[in-house]
């Protein structure tokens, strides 16, 4: 299947007048503006909310007739973001630099201070997607860099786009909120933008913690480093039925073993294989309390070749057996 290109400008039928209106929106902290996805590329709606300090927060809820390309043509300036993916795919491209790809329950950070980029958005067709997106103004960051974390994002090693980190039980909760918010007749743009910064807070957490992960004496890693780690656990996540072991995962990701080993279980908090069978039970899981597969096939589709020892997994994991999860859903 193809992919079809589209600027985003043509995507939300924005045309100059409104686009100029939509730049003194976002410095004004007016009204919310909202756009249905045409209909020939799919349905959904596309929300933009004017926060204070010159932040802008950017709601995307769309399923697509076909694979999507949203492109700009346009450079981007000094700016800091962030995206949540609450449900979906998404796969970012930019100009000189890896491709970075996030799924369901996944964060992504974006900042650029030196070095304009142009950069588009793929999106896969018929797949349900919902992503929060969270533009900080140079207003917004500088009103009290001490609380901020300045010297987070003048760090070179943020430059660019990456992935950072899980999304926490607590992220998924105030995205929520934020979601909900959005729907009400009557927004509250005060509530949004407290509630935007208390999800900016756990979002802190998470740089800090690959900060760290930086200047560890253990194994070093830079930027790119920390890309190829997140490409390795994308890797374990699509192949989980027939993993590739850990020589194989470095030969493709371009990493020694050593660096892998250390570097990912610095960044996830587990061992490669921890993360594959942790990701293998949750889909296992799920898909049985959904009533998508037998356990039989769940095991299989994760990459169990005996049932019986997915089983002693399971019950490992969560305590009961898969069946006994069959009988409750």
């Amino acid at each position: 299947m193809g992919t079809q290109r589209v600027l985003f400008d043509e995507f939300l039928r924005i045309n100059s007048n409104e686009n100029q209106a939509s730049q003194s929106l976002t410095q004004s902290m007016a009204i919310p503006m909202s756009w249905d996805v045409p209909e020939e590329y799919g349905e959904g709606r596309v929300v933009v909310i004017p926060l204070m300090g010159g932040a802008t927060l950017v709601i995307m809820e769309c399923c697509f007739h076909e694979n999507i390309e949203i492109f700009s043509n346009q450079a981007t300036v000094e700016s800091l973001s962030f995206t949540v993916c609450v449900q979906g795919t998404l796969r970012n491209v930019c100009q000189g630099r890896p491709d970075i790809k996030i799924q369901k329950n996944e964060t992504l950070f974006a900042r650029y201070k030196e070095e304009p980029q142009k950069m588009s958005s793929i999106f896969n067709a018929h797949e349900e997607n919902c992503f929060i997106t969270i533009q900080l103004g140079s207003e917004w960051l500088k009103s009290d860099p001490k609380s901020l974390h300045a010297d987070v994002f003048n760090n070179p090693f943020w430059q660019g786009i990456y992935k950072s980190g899980p999304v926490s039980r607590l992220m998924l909760t105030v995205s929520q909120d934020i979601i909900n918010a959005t729907k009400e007749a009557d927004v509250q743009n005060h509530y949004i933008s407290a509630k935007v910064l208390e999800l900016w807070s756990h979002q802190l957490k998470l740089l800090e913690r690959l900060a760290t992960v930086s200047n560890q004496k253990v194994v070093k890693l830079n930027a790119q480093d920390v890309a190829v780690i997140h490409q390795v656990a994308d890797i374990l996540i699509d192949e989980m039925a027939n993993p590739p072991g850990l020589l194989e995962l470095s030969r493709r990701v371009g990493i020694n073993d050593f660096k892998l080993k250390k570097g990912f279980k610095q960044i996830y908090g587990t061992t490669v294989f921890g993360f594959l069978h942790t990701h293998r039970m949750e889909t296992a899981r799920a898909l049985i309390k959904d009533r998508q597969c037998s356990v039989s096939q769940a095991a299989a589709k994760v990459g169990f070749k005996s049932p019986s020892h997915f089983s002693m997994a399971f019950k490992q994991v969560y305590g009961v057996t898969p069946r006994q999860i069959l009988d409750l859903a």
